[in-house]
């Protein structure tokens, strides 16, 4: 972060820290990580462990957004794709009846964020075909 500030010229010491929102990313890596300690005997040792702890360092630098600043939300986009490198090995490792309750709850949850984003973000003036 000292780097970032001295080739940028700013602060970001000074910097507010984001107050709400994200409820949506945590529910993500909060996720991710229940099924990766639920499995995490089956999994394999080296790369599935390496992702799990990128993905809690990247969970952590995100939730340091709510009580220093808004830097660490940045920097903790890097250590998101970690999550989608561990998502699919625990699922792979569940048993199979679990499984398929496990993918219908990741579908079930791409859809809920897709309608959060869409009818809060920059598209919030269109209506989906359903409304």
């Amino acid at each position: 972060v000292q780097a970032f500030d001295d080739a940028m010229d700013k602060s970001y010491a000074a910097a507010e820290s984001a107050d709400s929102g994200g409820i949506v990313v945590v529910a993500i890596y909060i996720c991710i990580l229940i099924l990766a300690v639920m499995y995490r005997k089956s999994l394999d040792g080296g790369t599935a462990r390496k992702c799990f702890f990128m993905t809690i360092t990247g969970f952590i630098l995100y939730c340091a957004r709510y009580f220093s600043n808004a830097i660490y939300e940045r920097m903790s986009y890097y250590f998101f794709y970690y999550s989608i490198l561990l998502l699919p090995a625990v699922i792979s490792k569940a048993p199979e009846q679990e499984r398929k309750f496990v993918k219908f709850g990741i579908i079930f949850l791409s859809i809920v964020l897709f309608v959060y984003r869409v009818n809060g973000g920059a598209f919030s003036d269109f209506k989906l075909f359903f409304n």
